[in-house]
This record gives C-alpha cells, sequence and structure tokens, in this order.
C-alpha cells in the first residue's frame, strides 16, 4: 500500500482539443473561460470507478445499512449504496472529497476493488467546497442528481 498524499487544491480539468494541443499551455483564466464555454452547467460527478474498472452491483441494499426499497428489488450499484451510506448514516458535513473518500473506504471496507472518482467542469476547493445538492453559485437554477444503472434484460432496461 502507498501513503496517501495530500489531496491537490484544485481538480484539473482537461478541456482541450488537438488544435490547442500544439500552442502554449492557456493561462489558469483562459483555461476557466474556455470550461466556461464549452460547458456552461458547474458539473460534479463521482463515477463508479475509475475507467480501467468496472463498477459492481450489490444484490442487497441491507448490506450497506439502507432500507430494502433504497433499490430496484433491494439490489442497486456498489457506488450508489455507498455514497447513500455515507450521507444517510452520518452526521459528518462533507466536503466533496472527504464524501469520495467515505465512499472508497466503505467499498474496500465491504471487499469491492473498484474505487470511485470525482470530476468536475469547474475548479473547486477540495479542501473547502462542502458537498452538497444546492448550487452554492445559484443563478436560478437548481442541481440535479442523477443516478444511473442500466439492468441489461429487466424492466426498465435503457
Amino acid at each position: 500500500n502507498n501513503p496517501p498524499h495530500p489531496p491537490p487544491t484544485f481538480i484539473p480539468i482537461c478541456l482541450c482539443s488537438c488544435a490547442t494541443m500544439a500552442s502554449a499551455a492557456p493561462s489558469a483564466s483562459d483555461y476557466e473561460s474556455k470550461a466556461q464555454e464549452t460547458c456552461p452547467a458547474d458539473v460534479r460527478m463521482f463515477s463508479g470507478c475509475k475507467d480501467e474498472q468496472t463498477s459492481a452491483d450489490v444484490s442487497n441494499v441491507a448490506s450497506f445499512n439502507l432500507p430494502a426499497n433504497s433499490g430496484p428489488k433491494g439490489a442497486g450499484g456498489a457506488c450508489t449504496n455507498a455514497l447513500l451510506a455515507n450521507v444517510y448514516n452520518s452526521s459528518s458535513d462533507f466536503t466533496w472529497v472527504g464524501l469520495l473518500r467515505a465512499m472508497q473506504k466503505t467499498l474496500k471496507t465491504k471487499g469491492y476493488t473498484q474505487i470511485p472518482q470525482l470530476s468536475a467542469s469547474r475548479a473547486m476547493d477540495l479542501k473547502n467546497d462542502k458537498f452538497s445538492l444546492l448550487n452554492p453559485r445559484s443563478n436560478g437554477n437548481l442541481k440535479a442528481l442523477f443516478i444511473g444503472i442500466n439492468y441489461i434484460g429487466q424492466q426498465g432496461q435503457l
């Protein structure tokens, strides 16, 4: 096991095209401006695992101390259940990174090898930005939470 590294202050976001790769590196303000132009929304996303991994399903959400009706027929995604278990079963006021680490610890403790990831369309203060479903930079629009699981061969298949 490698020792944990302190988190970076901001998440890097790659929005450059092949045409811009050949030019000099953009300044932070140019980068933020390009990000705003490319994706006007403030998006923060937990993914179930690293790109080279596969997200596991959970056949019994009760193993995460969640009610049986939390997923279809008491089942769901391991990452989704780790997120819900940490949000519902903790009195902690998580930062985004704090919640990510709690999710990763929950999955590891339960024997899952997948490692959830956090991505964002804007720079984030990883030490201080609190997890919330409410938009801190509200312009009258609310954030949406979408949890997608495709149960192939079952009712509701996408």
